[in-house]
């Protein structure tokens, strides 16, 4: 997609989820509204004589028709479940009169919900309290330059924030750079920390050799390896703790093709990395800040986005292109209905249903896209079809619809 900072809806009653920006509301009615992702660094400094520091994207949303019942913001602070957290949370209004603060009506995990919403310029705050350490979920990005035999890495770490990845995007794009797509960490990292970038590539330079995590920084590393020819390890550490390790291939950066080797390096259009949650029917109960609800995701994607495929692309090589945003985007609940459907349709047996069922969630997303498609066309297709089925907005977002 060229640009997802501005996205439009139109659905009907019902409790939905953007499977883009994991932005999720309920309505009573029939209900159109559209928002944008803004930058926080032209209002960092208003933010910044309070004691409170971004905690979610800052959106701009204007309901055209309809209203929200609720409003569930995404936040990437990490909730204790032993603490009174959620009494550091709140919701800001920039407006031109000035700004409001909003009480939150619950925390999850990885949303605040909102009762009655109004909205101008809002997002998530947190409320950092001198003394007490903020744990956060940051997402690690990887560009890559190569220059003959030398290979360059710039490697980010940053909030799941659109508007940030949509600036560094360019940055790095206008600079000839590609992004390398690779999972994200599991764990949480602490601002203030010391965190460590190493690889177990001899001969690689690596600058600086540690930084501090700060919420006002784009946190990054610089990887130079001279004569790149092999396979290698990065590997995320805060003293003995290893936070995140992924391999980079030599496909990954030797490759013409954009989209090579096991996750691939490519061209990113702004697609966000997030976290994909169970779909249920219910509404979340209120006894416990870790209790993430989840909601069936929206059918009425993005009005101005089609996402054509090529058919000339066999249906295994477009699940292998998406296979890295696939295992990282797809819910479990899918995942187990994509389980059914297979087994319904005889693509896998008894055996390989039960053996990926039992699996974590990134496990068995792996398991399913890579099962599938070592069978070959038709399996594929299948899967392809059974996704566009059950999750319209990931399948759109994957290009598969």
């Amino acid at each position: 997609m060229s640009s997802i900072s501005l996205l439009s809806f139109q659905c009907d009653a019902g409790r939905f989820e953007c499977s883009v920006s994991a932005l999720r509301w309920v309505c009573e009615e029939k209900l159109s509204f559209r928002y944008q992702f803004c930058s926080w660094e032209e209002h960092r400094v208003r933010l910044s004589a309070t004691t409170y520091m971004p905690a979610g994207p800052l959106l701009n949303i204007t309901v055209t028709a309809g209203k929200m019942e609720e409003v569930h913001l995404p936040h990437w602070i990490c909730v204790d479940h032993n603490s009174k957290m959620s009494d550091n949370f709140a919701v800001l209004h920039f407006d031109t009169c000035g700004d409001v603060w909003r009480k939150v009506s619950e925390v999850t995990r990885c949303h605040v919900k909102l009762l009655q919403p109004t909205f101008s310029l809002i997002s998530v705050a947190f409320w950092r309290r001198i003394g007490f350490p903020v744990k956060v979920f940051y997402d690690v990005l990887i560009y890559m330059k190569k220059h003959q035999a030398a290979l360059t890495l710039h490697v980010y770490l940053v909030p799941p924030d659109e508007s940030r990845k949509q600036n560094l995007e360019k940055t790095e794009n206008s600079c000839g750079s590609v992004r390398i797509i690779k999972p994200d960490p599991d764990r949480s990292m602490q601002l203030g920390d010391h965190y460590s970038l190493t690889t177990d590539k001899t001969d690689a330079m690596i600058q600086p050799s540690r930084r501090e995590l700060r919420d006002d920084s784009n946190n990054s590393f610089e990887v130079f390896i001279r004569n790149a020819d092999s396979d290698f390890l990065l590997r995320l550490e805060s003293g003995k703790t290893t936070i995140w390790t992924c391999t980079i291939y030599k496909e990954n950066y030797l490759s013409t093709d954009p989209t090579p080797g096991p996750s691939g390096a490519n061209q990113q259009k702004n697609v966000p990395t997030e976290e994909s949650y169970p779909t249920q029917e219910s509404v979340p109960t209120e006894d416990s800040v870790l209790a993430e609800e989840s909601y069936p995701t929206q059918e009425s994607v993005p009005t101005e986005e089609s996402y054509p495929t090529e058919e000339s692309v066999p249906a295994e090589k477009k699940l292998f292109l998406v296979r890295t945003e696939f295992i990282g985007r797809v819910s479990d609940d899918v995942l187990n209905q994509l389980l059914d459907k297979l087994l319904e349709h005889r693509i896998i047996n008894d055996g390989e249903m039960q053996s990926i069922r039992t699996k974590a969630k990134a496990d068995k997303a792996r398991e399913v896209i890579d099962t599938v498609r070592r069978k070959g066309t038709k399996p594929s297709s299948l899967l392809i079809a059974v996704l566009r089925e059950l999750d319209l907005c990931l399948s759109k977002v994957l290009k598969l619809s």
